[in-house]
């Protein structure tokens, strides 16, 4: 589904199905919560004193364009070696459009099509007059995976809902689609690095971590869906442990290093980072630490929205559509594609409102061979000359959000007297390494006035590879025993509703209720909130015991052909600064913690009589442990300081 081609609907039914994926929960158990599964190595026997090299791999599944890189270390001395291991980028991925089959780049397209017999992705997606007739596209597909996107006009666009027709006529759900690319991503990946390291069995000498990306700004069920589609892809197997950070801190502990070495920025002082990509712009704000090795904390709650560059791709179509007019629709495919490619690898990255100016002196033209001439229009030779007024009109259509992201950012930072620390503004990204974007914050915060801000790129396409860099980085310090980011702050209020003592001087008159069991009056309604908005979460441990009652009726739930109790909890959030200790319109239902506990656990507490003496019912103390990490939430449910059962976490698509 390229926004610069025709919309074409298949000729015939496609015969793709897929595995039905269950439930939509995933089992989470969390020592280490950004650690989701590790499996021991078994089949290589080392002697004692051969240590086994670590390949630390980094994958950064982007909207529009995805990437890797990888490095390999030893455990024991990764702190020392940091700054001499080289992080290595895989840049090379196949393309049957040029020769040798391969195309240089250093990301490649996260789109893949469908026929009824083969399927294809990123750059191996035909155009022109070789694309199949049947062909169905699905582009932007990560975006799929967000239930909840911040902005629901999205939700509502054309192009979404062309991508859900699709997803229905193929009869997949967006994590089986995600899966399929994110398979083929991982195996080429795999290929690349033993074709590197000129060793095809790398991957059974070593011990493989894979550290996997993710936007700041995703929801826990869009966090949720991420995972299950790297399990489905068959990333993790036997010697490979996956892990999660998020996009922007990846990309800090990266880009940051070459400024804290050349002394432009030190301990104390603070900078803004803007990740600036296809879909997403997070952005959120550290303060140095340590310098050596680096060590950051996070000092205003991190903040994101749907504003990326594709964005800027859908407002450039519509604009040129409507300015070419009956032309637009004529074009062929490849003449869409030839669009496509100057606008996306040239003009977008390129554009400077000052090199067009108001008489266009400066144009931006694109080679369409073939087309009529048409003065109206600004076609000659088969050469499309763009309006400024269209280049203009396309990237001020986001500027507005991003903005007022970074806006906010600085608010926060002088609500905690640290604006004057703010150094720098560090973009990264895809869309970061647009000069349009660089100038036009510049525009806002001049680098002659007082407090002063510098504006910062990696210039040699470094932003456009820092996520999956940084990601490799992040671990490398992770295993010389350095967490490089030491407190960060949650992004959201978490807790759960449950019942208390009715009191009529604080309570809801609505919230009364009697419990049949014990004949009290309590108030429902009301909330404990685990954990605040903007609260500290400390890197090395950051572990939440909350403490919960079941009860259990003999009748109804302690039957005998019962051998075990379903348990569940709802937990409820809240993105309010100072969200309310009862349930209103900004408080609701995101996650239904499960435990199955076994019925001789239940029999071995104590049972008492309902106020009528007619039933008895039993009473279990439970905790709930909820670990905090870099990106998601882990759970587990004890008794009596024991974990019990089988403890599951099932999101829900809509908030309610």
């Amino acid at each position: 589904m390229s926004i610069f081609r025709h919309a074409r609907r298949a000729s015939t039914q496609t015969n793709h199905t897929s595995s039905s994926l269950g439930s939509q929960h995933s089992n989470i158990s969390n020592t280490n919560v950004n650690t989701y599964h590790s499996t021991p190595r078994s089949s290589i026997a080392l002697s004692p004193e051969v240590e086994t090299l670590q390949l630390i791999i980094g994958i950064d599944y982007g909207t529009s364009h995805s990437g890797a890189a990888y490095a390999l270390c030893s455990a024991r001395n990764a702190l020392t070696v940091l700054n001499s291991v080289t992080i290595r980028s895989i840049s090379d991925w196949p393309s049957r459009r040029v020769s040798q089959n391969r195309r240089t780049s250093d990301k490649v397209p996260s789109e893949i099509a469908f026929t009824p017999t083969e399927t294809f992705y990123g750059f191996d997606i035909p155009y022109g007059p070789h694309v199949p007739p049947d062909i169905e596209r699905l582009e932007w597909l990560k975006l799929m995976l967000e239930p909840q996107p911040k902005r629901q006009e999205l939700a509502n666009s054309i192009e979404v809902r062309e991508m859900r027709e699709t997803l229905q006529r193929l009869q997949k759900t967006p994590v089986d689609a995600v899966s399929e690319y994110l398979r083929w991503l991982w195996d080429n990946i795999c290929k690349k690095i033993i074709e590197l390291e000129g060793d095809e069995n790398i991957f059974q000498k070593v011990d493989v971590t894979v550290v996997m990306t993710m936007p700041a700004v995703w929801s826990d069920k869009a966090q949720n869906n991420t995972l299950l589609a790297v399990e489905k892809a068959g990333i993790v197997s036997e010697g490979v442990t996956l892990k999660f950070t998020t996009e922007p801190e990846a990309a800090a502990i990266l880009s940051i290093k070459d400024k804290v070495r050349t002394h432009q920025i030190g301990t104390d002082d603070c900078f803004m980072v803007v990740d600036a990509g296809g879909g997403t712009v997070d952005v959120v704000t550290y303060q140095i630490v340590n310098t050596e090795p680096l060590v950051l904390n996070e000092v205003v709650t991190g903040d994101g929205d749907l504003c990326g560059s594709v964005f800027i791709d859908l407002e450039f179509k519509n604009q040129l559509k409507g300015f070419l007019e009956d032309v637009w629709e004529n074009l062929s495919e490849r003449a869409l594609h030839t669009i496509e490619d100057a606008w996306e690898y040239n003009i977008k990255r390129n554009y400077e409102p000052e090199l067009c100016g108001s008489n266009n002196n400066h144009p931006w033209e694109i080679f369409l061979p073939g087309v009529a001439d048409n003065e109206r229009l600004g076609i000659k030779d088969g050469v499309l000359t763009i309006p400024a007024s269209i280049l203009s009109h396309s990237f001020d259509s986001i500027m507005p959000l991003v903005l007022r992201l970074i806006s906010n950012q600085r608010i926060g930072l002088g609500k905690k007297r640290l604006l004057s620390k703010l150094k720098a503004i560090l973009l990264v990204g895809g869309f970061g390494g647009s000069s349009y974007l660089k100038d036009r914050i510049k525009q806002e915060y001049p680098e002659d006035g007082p407090n002063t801000i510098q504006i910062w790129r990696n210039d040699n396409a470094g932003y456009w590879q820092s996520v999956a860099a940084g990601a490799v980085r992040c671990e490398m310090l992770g295993l010389g025993r350095v967490n490089p980011v030491n407190t960060r702050l949650c992004r959201l209020n978490y807790g759960t509703a449950y019942k208390i003592r009715f009191d009529p001087a604080v309570h809801r008159a609505e919230d009364k209720w009697e419990c049949p069991h014990t004949g009290v009056t309590k108030a429902t309604n009301q909330v404990q909130w685990f954990i605040r908005k903007g609260e500290e979460i400390n890197a090395n441990s950051h572990t939440l015991l909350e403490n919960f009652s079941l009860l259990l009726d003999e009748q109804r739930d302690l039957h005998a052909e019962r051998r075990s109790v379903m348990w569940t909890v709802c937990l409820v959030r809240s993105d309010q600064d100072a969200a309310p200790n009862y349930r209103n319109e900004n408080v609701r239902n995101f996650v239904d913690i499960q435990c199955e506990i076994p019925i001789d656990v239940v029999r071995g507490v104590q049972p008492e009589t309902s106020v009528d003496g007619r039933r008895k019912f039993w009473r279990m103390p439970i905790k709930v442990e909820i670990s905090m990490g870099a990106v998601m939430l882990g759970f587990r449910c004890l008794i009596n300081g024991n974990e019990v059962g089988k403890t599951t976490a099932n999101y829900r698509d809509v908030l309610d």
